[in-house]
C-alpha cells in the first residue's frame, strides 16, 4: 500500500501549468518524479513523424502552440491520476486553442496523436511504479481524465459560424445538423463521398487548393484523410463525379504523387457517416494490395473488403502467407509488386530491379509454399486478400 501511496500522492510535484492556467495539487503531494517535460517532448517528437503535420504549413507556424496544449494536457492526466478534479478553467484552455486551431486550418491529427502519446507514456511510468491492488483505481482515474481532455479538444475544434463546415462536421460525424447549418445542403438530397489519402497526409494548404477547384464540395479533414462531399442534387449514375475526382488528383498534388482516394457514390444524407468508413477502407486496402494511385470504389477491391468483413474467411485466408513470411521478405515484397504491375513478370522484374527469371523462381517457390498460384486469376484474388488481411485486420 506505501508504494501505491507514494504513486498517488506524488504525481503532482511537476505539474507545471501551460501558460495562463494554474493546477492546485493533490492534497499532501510530495514527489513521484514523472518527467513531464520529456515525457511531453517525446509524444511531440512521435507526432510530428506520425501526422501530416511535418508537411502542413499552418502546423509548423503553430508547433509551439501545439506544444503547451499538449504539455498542458499531459500534466491535467498527472493531477487527476493525483485525485485532484479537473475544473472547467483547465480544460476550457484546450478547447479555446483547438478553436482557434479550427478557425486557421489545422488539422487536428498532430494534437490528438501528441495527446495520445504522452498519456500512454505516462500510464505506462504510473502503472511499473503502482501498487497492483490498487491499479483499477488508478485506471479509472486515469480513463476519465483522458476521455475529458479528448472531449474538450474535440468541442473546441467543432466548426462555428460556417454553416458549411458545420453541415460537413455533422454528416461525416453522424452528429445531428445544427438548424443554422441545413441550409448550407441547397438542394442536395445525397452526396458522393470522397475519402482522399496520400502517405504524406492532407495538409491544410492541400485541402484549401482542393476547395478552390471544388468549391461545391463540402470538405473535411479526418485524421489525415481529407473528406469531401459533392452535392447530388438529383439522382446520379456511377462515376457522374469522376471527372471532378481525376481533376483534383492532377491539380493538388505534385506530379508523381497522386493519392489514393475511395469513392461511394450518391450516399443519403443520413448515410454519409457510414460511408465515409467505408470509402477509407476502399482507398487502405487499395493502397496496401499495390494497385497504383487514382481512385477506387468497393467493386474494384470487392474481394479483399468481403473477406475482411467474414471472421471464418479472414481466418483462412490469412494463413495463406504465413509460410511466405517464415521463409523470406524477397517472397512478400515480389508478390506484392507483381499484383501491383498487373502480373506483368518483366514490369515486376524492373520495378524489383531483378532479371524476369528471378522474379518466376520466386513466383514458383509462393506457389510452392502457398499452394495457390499466383499467376492464375483466381490465385492473384486470393494473395491479394491475404495481403489485405495481414495488414488491415
Amino acid at each position: 500500500m506505501a508504494r501505491c501511496q507514494a504513486v498517488t500522492d506524488d504525481l503532482t510535484s511537476q505539474q507545471e501549468t501551460a501558460p495562463g492556467e494554474e493546477l492546485s495539487p493533490a492534497p499532501g503531494a510530495r514527489a513521484l518524479r514523472l518527467p513531464l517535460d520529456d515525457i511531453t517532448a517525446a509524444g511531440l517528437l512521435a507526432a510530428g513523424r506520425i501526422s501530416e503535420a511535418g508537411a502542413d504549413p499552418t502546423a509548423q507556424l503553430l508547433w509551439d502552440d501545439i506544444a503547451r496544449v499538449v504539455r498542458h494536457g499531459t500534466a491535467l492526466c498527472l493531477k487527476a491520476l493525483a485525485g485532484a478534479p479537473l475544473r472547467p478553467c483547465d480544460l476550457a484552455f484546450l478547447s479555446e486553442r483547438a478553436s482557434a486551431w479550427m478557425k486557421s486550418g489545422l488539422s487536428m491529427r498532430a494534437v490528438l496523436v501528441g495527446l495520445r502519446l504522452t498519456s500512454q507514456a505516462v500510464w505506462a511510468r504510473v502503472a511499473r511504479h503502482a501498487d497492483p491492488g490498487q491499479l483499477a483505481t488508478l485506471s479509472s482515474r486515469f480513463l476519465v481524465a483522458v476521455h475529458k481532455i479528448h472531449f474538450a479538444v474535440s468541442q473546441g475544434a467543432r466548426p462555428a459560424g460556417d454553416p458549411r463546415q458545420a453541415l460537413a462536421y455533422a454528416l461525416v460525424h453522424g452528429r445531428p445538423v445544427p438548424p443554422e447549418a441545413r441550409a448550407a445542403a441547397g438542394r442536395a438530397h445525397a452526396f458522393t463521398v470522397v475519402v482522399v489519402g496520400s502517405a504524406e497526409g492532407v495538409g491544410a494548404a492541400t485541402g484549401r487548393r482542393v476547395g478552390e477547384l471544388l468549391p461545391c464540395a463540402l470538405r473535411l479533414t479526418v485524421n489525415g484523410a481529407l473528406v469531401l462531399l459533392l452535392p447530388c442534387e438529383e439522382e446520379c449514375a456511377e462515376g457522374h463525379h469522376d471527372a471532378a475526382v481525376a481533376r483534383i488528383h492532377r491539380a493538388a498534388w505534385p506530379a508523381g504523387s497522386e493519392p489514393f482516394s475511395g469513392v461511394v457514390d450518391c450516399v443519403p444524407r443520413e448515410k454519409v457517416h457510414e460511408a465515409v468508413g467505408v470509402a477509407r477502407e476502399v482507398l487502405r486496402i487499395a493502397e496496401v494490395i499495390g494497385r497504383d494511385p487514382g481512385s477506387y470504389r468497393l467493386i474494384d477491391v470487392a474481394m479483399e473488403y468481403s473477406v475482411l468483413h467474414t471472421p471464418d474467411a479472414t481466418r483462412a485466408v490469412g494463413k495463406l502467407l504465413e509460410p511466405l513470411s517464415a521463409h523470406s521478405p524477397d517472397l512478400l515484397h515480389t508478390l506484392r509488386s507483381f499484383l501491383s504491375c498487373g502480373m506483368d513478370r518483366r514490369r515486376t522484374a524492373g520495378s524489383l530491379h531483378v532479371h524476369p527469371n528471378t522474379v518466376d523462381y520466386r513466383l514458383r517457390r509462393i506457389h510452392e509454399l502457398t499452394t495457390v498460384s499466383p499467376t492464375t486469376p483466381h490465385g492473384a484474388q486470393l494473395l491479394s486478400a491475404a495481403l489485405a488481411v495481414a495488414v488491415l485486420s
